[in-house]
């Protein structure tokens, strides 16, 4: 059951001193391999080139990664091997003596010392020999890396032959097995959204970034129809008008770019930029034929991606493109400055005025305005809104109230109580959010 060699009950403290030695020992190659797999090699290099010499060490490591890994994990299970074969009688040839003050039989006295001393091994083996230089390694690894290089260096180098051995072993044992011994890993898209995240709790991922690599992830799932201008809100100029009327339809929206429609927005016939008309009236008087100044614009489904988009923006050369909907007629509009807005973030110029569309009134109410994205209330007010067929709150609400709203219509959407404040044209405008203990109550109208 126990050592023989160490089965007296006079036991030196010296085999306590090597059990204890041996826990540490194990406690530096677990800190040594949680170090190599945390550490960032870019932050290696910058060390290396400003002459730390430790870092050089350091960064031929995780440049060799599996073969150190290798190296720890043969120091772990010999530390480990060794933790219980000096370890365990060590400890229990301390306690039999005390057992012998009760009047217990000796095996009894042997089992229970076992007992104990295995338990008080484990114990210190999972703290100081596991858990604690884990959770160092992970909070501080280039320092911990740093101040163990050397060392592993020269324990990777003694022991080369066995390790190259196990390695190669290691190899073939897999491709027999029928796995890519070399397969790199990889992550998921879910896991670097993880990351990101948990850098950005840490503190070591700005806002701002944080933001910018959550918009690149939600940038290929995001449709034409979920960024696009609603057709009711496109401002388009006519073949059939004349210039002047066409020019103050374009200085009063304030754009540069506008769609050319025979008719209405079903009938969209190209794309003309304002300084063209500008340039041409310069030319001529108030008669000027449309069809004459239009450049090519894009037709796409509402299905379309913003990064399929945006490489059609690209090959194509044009800066935007008419929404088609399933039963081919015009849904929308969208530039490529929409497209980039997904990334980055709004994009305001000189000739912008846009009020905020979510803005706070009270200590627990909001209005919101009916053209807000659904994306852009659930960052606001931290709410889930999941439907299909809307992009706008103004598109959801009627959507969930089941017919046309009027001022006065409330829905329920936990923890808000969402009534209509104003409604124009069948268009829902103006939204009031307000927290259900706040709110009056009342049946829905």
């Amino acid at each position: 059951m126990s050592n023989p060699a160490l089965a007296s009950h006079e036991i030196s403290p010296w085999y306590l001193t090597i059990a204890f030695l041996l826990v540490l020992l194990n406690a530096f190659f677990v800190a040594a391999e949680f170090a190599m797999v945390k550490v960032r090699s870019t932050r290696l290099e910058t060390l290396q080139e400003s002459g730390n010499f430790l870092a050089r060490w350091a960064y031929s490591i995780v440049q060799n990664l599996n073969a150190y890994l290798s190296a720890t994990q043969l120091g772990i299970t010999l530390a480990s091997l060794g933790l219980g074969w000096v370890g365990e009688p060590a400890f229990a040839a301390l306690i039999e003596p005390l057992l012998r003050n009760f009047a217990l039989s000796e095996v009894a006295i042997r089992g229970v010392a076992f007992t104990v001393a295995f338990t008080v091994i484990t114990v210190l083996h999972l703290l100081l020999g596991e858990l604690v230089p884990k959770q160092m390694a992970i909070q501080t690894a280039e320092k911990v890396l740093l101040a163990v290089a050397v060392p592993m260096r020269f324990f990777y180098w003694i022991f080369f032959p066995f390790l190259w051995f196990l390695n190669h072993a290691t190899t073939w044992i897999i491709r027999l097995m029928g796995f890519d011994a070399k397969a790199e890993e990889t992550h998921t898209e879910d896991e670097i959204r993880l990351i990101v995240e948990d850098s950005y709790e840490e503190g070591s991922l700005s806002p701002r970034k944080a933001s910018l690599l959550e918009n690149i992830f939600e940038f290929t799932h995001r449709t034409a129809r979920q960024i696009m201008v609603p057709r009711q809100d496109i401002v388009y100029l006519q073949v059939g008008k004349s210039a002047k009327e066409n020019m103050d339809i374009a200085k009063e929206s304030g754009h540069t770019r506008f769609p050319i429609c025979d008719g209405d927005l079903d009938h969209v016939v190209g794309l003309i930029n304002i300084k063209d008309i500008i340039w041409k009236l310069e030319d001529s008087d108030n008669l000027i034929n449309l069809y004459d100044l239009k450049r090519p614009i894009l037709f796409v489904p509402e299905t379309v991606t913003s990064d399929q988009l945006l490489r059609e923006f690209q090959t194509k050369k044009i800066h935007m493109a008419v929404v088609i909907n399933e039963f081919g007629s015009t849904a929308g509009l969208v530039s490529l400055e929409d497209v980039i807005e997904e990334l980055v973030g709004e994009i305001q110029d000189e000739f912008d005025q846009e009020l905020p569309k979510i803005s706070k009134r009270g200590e627990n109410s909001y209005v919101v305005d009916g053209t807000a994205t659904l994306r852009e209330v659930e960052q606001v007010l931290d709410i889930s809104l999941e439907d299909e067929n809307s992009v706008s709150i103004g598109g959801f609400f009627t959507n969930q109230l089941g017919r046309l709203a009027k001022e006065g219509d409330f829905i329920r959407l936990p923890p808000y109580r969402v009534s209509a404040l104003e409604v124009k044209n069948r268009r829902v405008l103006k939204l009031l959010f307000e927290r259900a203990e706040e709110a009056p109550s009342a049946a829905q109208a």
